[in-house]
Formats: C-alpha cells, structure tokens, sequence
C-alpha cells in the first residue's frame, strides 16, 4: 500500500491555497499555513493530500483569471481583505479619513 510514504520534515497544516503560478515549468502554489500569518510559495510536490486538489484548482482559475479578463468578484474578494487588515489595527493602509475634531 501507500502507507511506507512519508513527507521529509514536519507536516504543516494548509489553511487555503491562494494563488497559482508556473516556475521553470514547474507548479507553484501559494499556500496559507494554519496557524501562521505568512503565506508561502510552495512546489506541487510539496503539497499533498486528497482534499488539496480543489484548493489547488481554485487557485489555479484565480490567478488566470488575474492574467485575463479581471472579474468583478475578485476586486471584491481583495477589498475584503484589505478591511479585516484595517480591523486588525492597520489603519494606514486604508488613508486618512477626514473627521471633525
């Protein structure tokens, strides 16, 4: 069976695959860790797991559709990351509001 294969190194849990990208022919996907703010480019081979698969698909239509016609639910998506950002107190991305004092 399958069972004598075994990652080298620890295992780290996937939260969401965020992007796709081709790299010297190879795939890469940008992954988000469970548990840890910093995502990080990672070679195919690297993630594995069933449940992976649509993830990694999801990322792959994501980044074409970046490269082609941009939709309009993926401006929205961005948006919305840019306010849990501005909720987590990083306020200066968002630019100064005007209010009176």
């Amino acid at each position: 069976g399958g069972d004598g294969l075994r990652a080298e190194g620890p295992v780290f849990e996937v939260e969401d695959v965020v992007r796709h990208k081709v790299k010297d022919g190879k795939d890469f996907y940008l992954i988000k860790w469970k548990g840890y703010d910093e995502a990080s480019w990672e070679p195919d081979g690297n993630i594995i797991g069933q449940d992976l698969v649509s993830l990694k698909e999801a990322a792959k239509q994501r980044s074409a559709g970046k490269a082609g016609a941009s939709k309009g639910n993926a401006k929205h998506k961005s948006k919305k990351k840019v306010k849990e950002d501005a909720k987590k107190g990083d306020v200066r991305k968002k630019g100064t509001k005007h209010t009176a004092s």
